[in-house]
């Protein structure tokens, strides 16, 4: 069977995490650590304890240490009633 031409080399493409995949944008270096000290800066005290407090709470879970990630959530509801988290669902389902 004869081979099909290729199709022609594509232009413009983006690559993911180094360019912008809208030709001519601003592309941006992406600094995980400078954009969470931003995101620190920008926040309130709540937002950030909530914030540090969802992560300890999924690594908990992650680690199976369902108390310690009850925990962590419950003080999430204290400081936020109406968080969405589903996570802390499932450890109070298996708790």
């Amino acid at each position: 069977l004869p081979k099909k031409n290729p199709k022609p080399p594509r232009r413009n493409t983006a690559t993911p995490g180094i360019t912008s995949a809208i030709p001519g944008a601003t592309d941006y270096p992406l600094t995980p650590t400078q954009t969470l000290a931003a995101l620190t800066e920008a926040s309130t005290k709540n937002e950030n304890v909530i914030r540090m407090e969802t992560d300890r709470g999924m690594e908990a879970l992650r680690m199976l240490q369902l108390e310690e990630a009850d925990r962590a959530f419950r003080v999430v509801y204290e400081l936020k009633g109406d968080a969405y988290c589903w996570q802390a669902g499932v450890v109070m389902f298996y708790l």
